[in-house]
């Protein structure tokens, strides 16, 4: 599977990580999403916004904080040489089977589709994954 699989299985993962959560809009404190996103089959982090914005739709506005963090293909991609053998193999290899949908997943994104949602971003790379706090959406 390559990141523009359109099985039904992908297309009906991707329709429901986008669709609304309207029902439960702005009741929480904190909602996290720690090593999520990058199972999320879409070219990009920006491609994957809508999912981004309906964790920003289940927080409280004024108190809320969306946490969380993702690996980011892209920067390891960018820098084989030094990734590790081991770590390219797997990337390479989750993603073909479908398990991963990083491959164009960068920092640079993440964070760009953090701020288009919130006022309040820090994104941090460690290794590399990003790892990031956001506060104040937007939406």
């Amino acid at each position: 599977m390559d990141i523009t699989d359109t099985s039904p299985l992908t297309e009906k993962v991707k329709e429901g990580h986008s669709s609304p959560l309207t029902p439960i809009r702005g009741k929480f404190q904190s909602v996290g999403a720690n090593f999520l996103f990058h199972c999320l089959h879409w070219s990009n982090l920006y491609d994957k916004v809508d999912a981004f914005r309906n964790c920003a739709s289940l927080l409280d506005p004024k108190d809320g904080v969306f946490f969380g963090s993702t690996i980011l293909g892209k920067e390891m991609l960018d820098d084989d040489n030094n990734a590790g053998e081991t770590a390219m193999r797997v990337l390479r290899v989750f993603n073909d089977v479908g398990v991963f949908g990083n491959l164009g997943d960068s920092l640079e994104d993440l964070d760009g589709a953090l701020r288009d949602i919130f006022d309040n971003v820090d994104v941090q790379l460690v290794g590399y994954c990003g790892v990031w706090t956001a506060r104040h959406p937007k939406v």
